[in-house]
């Protein structure tokens, strides 16, 4: 966390929160539920994004056309279509925020678009989930071909497609972790995320 921010959050008074969920103080924390939902939401974010950081670090799990694992643990947030924006940012905030420690916060994209889903791993959302569509919203299929350009090769759409979340989430300083239909997950290496003609070499690894 930068000195910015770390200011900026004692301003607004909401280190005391990050405080009291470090020590564990889930009394404190609820006593302060009422000041956290009424704070900026920027700041909110950036209070959730620092817990997510401290206690999960940088892998993003990633459920592309693949059914989550039914780990009760996990806390699911479904947008609606047209249900983004500040609100649902501030859902996933405070979700974080009240969370347990180190608890798998996913968000599906079906309901509110990629881009959008994206933008929560900022407010402390670990994982997303969804079906992997065409611009036009058509399913991406296992046999679908897609290329960059007019020059490029085609390869397979769901590689193109995963290397597209990948690179984002690499830019981000995020590590994308892919689930397999078999419950292992690939990572996908910075290289690979970032170079569009790359072959795909991702690297099958087991999670907890």
């Amino acid at each position: 966390m930068t000195p910015l921010v770390t200011r900026a959050l004692a301003q607004a008074g909401l280190l005391e929160a990050l405080e009291a969920r470090e020590r564990g103080d889930v009394s404190r924390l609820e006593a302060l539920r009422p000041h956290l939902e009424a704070a900026d939401w920027l700041l909110l974010g950036a209070l959730a994004n620092e817990i997510r950081e401290r206690e999960m670090g940088p892998d993003v799990r990633v459920f592309a056309n693949v059914r989550p694992d039914a780990d009760r643990s996990a806390s699911d947030l479904v947008g609606e279509p047209h249900e983004g924006g500040i609100p649902f940012l501030r859902k996933v905030a405070l979700a974080r925020i009240f969370s347990g420690p180190a608890a798998r916060l996913r968000v599906g994209w079906d309901g509110l678009g990629m881009e959008f889903a994206q933008v929560t791993l900022a407010f402390g959302a670990n994982e997303l989930f969804g079906a992997v569509r065409f611009k036009d919203g058509e399913l991406v299929t296992v046999d679908a071909l897609l290329g960059h350009g007019k020059r490029s090769k085609l390869e397979p759409a769901q590689v193109v497609k995963r290397r597209e979340i990948a690179r984002f989430l690499t830019r981000a300083g995020r590590r994308a972790l892919f689930a397999t239909a078999e419950g292992t997950f690939e990572e996908y290496t910075e290289e690979a995320a970032s170079s569009e003609h790359a072959a795909t070499s991702p690297t099958e690894i087991s999670l907890p």
